[in-house]
């Protein structure tokens, strides 16, 4: 039995990891039928001829405006105080819009136990640019808070963001 002891222990360390993820389906699998997609703008894609395994998720417009893949109500862990946002993205032909902070992100809304949007939202911005790269950030949970809202895509401006591998996690 004894063992068997440092083999459990790992396994309960893989599970506690893998259930730290908020997102659901955040491989994009099964045409991101758990994501709100934008639309007219939006559309999964095979990411084989983007370089990328498995599904990637494209948002694009020519027109400024909200255009924001979702997922809605994620319940937060008791006592939550940061998220770390991420994923994998790539942008082309990006215009900001008309304020400095208009431009591709991820973006947390916070709700509190009764479903109302707190002031405080979470953001990483996007940069632009060329090739795929891994955007990450982490963000606080305002007290009190009970679920969030993942959403990325492009706020308020035009251009292209690809992404894959999105992820919502709670670190502390």
């Amino acid at each position: 039995m004894r063992p068997l002891l440092p083999i459990l222990a790992c396994l309960a360390c893989v599970a506690s990891v893998t259930a730290a993820e908020l997102l659901a389906n955040p491989g994009l699998d099964a045409d991101a039928a758990s994501w709100a997609l934008p639309a007219g703008v939006s559309s999964v894609v095979d990411g084989t001829a983007l370089g990328q395994t498995g599904p990637v998720l494209r948002i694009s417009a020519t027109a400024a405006g909200w255009h924001m893949a979702n997922q809605w109500s994620l319940p937060l862990p008791a006592g939550a105080k940061r998220l770390k946002l991420s994923a994998r993205v790539k942008t082309a032909d990006i215009t900001p819009g008309a304020n400095a902070w208009d431009r591709p992100r991820l973006m947390v809304l916070f709700h509190d136990a009764a479903g109302t949007q707190a002031a405080d939202i979470g953001v990483v911005e996007i940069p632009a640019g060329d090739g795929w790269r891994d955007v990450a950030g982490t963000v606080a949970v305002p007290s009190g808070m009970g679920s969030a809202s993942f959403c990325i895509g492009l706020h308020n401006c035009t251009g292209t963001v690809w992404m894959t591998s999105p992820s919502c996690q709670p670190v502390d």
